[in-house]
């Protein structure tokens, strides 16, 4: 038993500012939240010229905004903003990973049933 940041690295997103952010494919990519998540992979929509937070390729990226718990990988280097987490195993596992959050989905929607809105 133990913590999960015992094992993993995780990264908090934040968000730049709003002027930073365009859709023409200029800087790095940016996702914000579960609007930019598909099966997988997220899906590019917006890019960023002044990111603040980063998530490696590979990374686990987790919405953490209502809703909470959908879970993605990056499939490049890429800034996240508020509504994302980037996690990683320490010792580099990305499969591992991804699999170990999806395992975890239970006990976040258990938050999303009870009302609260950032369980």
């Amino acid at each position: 038993m133990g913590r999960v940041d015992d094992v993993f690295g995780l990264t908090m997103g934040q968000s730049p500012p709003g002027e930073t952010y365009n859709e023409v494919g200029e800087g790095i990519p940016f996702y914000q939240g579960r609007a930019d998540f598909t099966f997988r992979f997220p899906e590019r929509r917006v890019y960023c010229t002044a990111p603040t937070r980063f998530a490696k390729k590979g990374a686990t990226l987790i919405s953490v905004r209502a809703p909470v718990g959908a879970i993605n990988m990056a499939l490049e280097d890429c800034s996240i903003g508020r509504g994302v987490a980037a996690v990683r195993h320490k010792t580099g596992a990305k499969s591992y990973t991804y699999y170990f959050m999806q395992g975890l989905a239970d006990v976040v929607s258990r938050f999303e049933s009870e009302g609260t809105v950032f369980g």
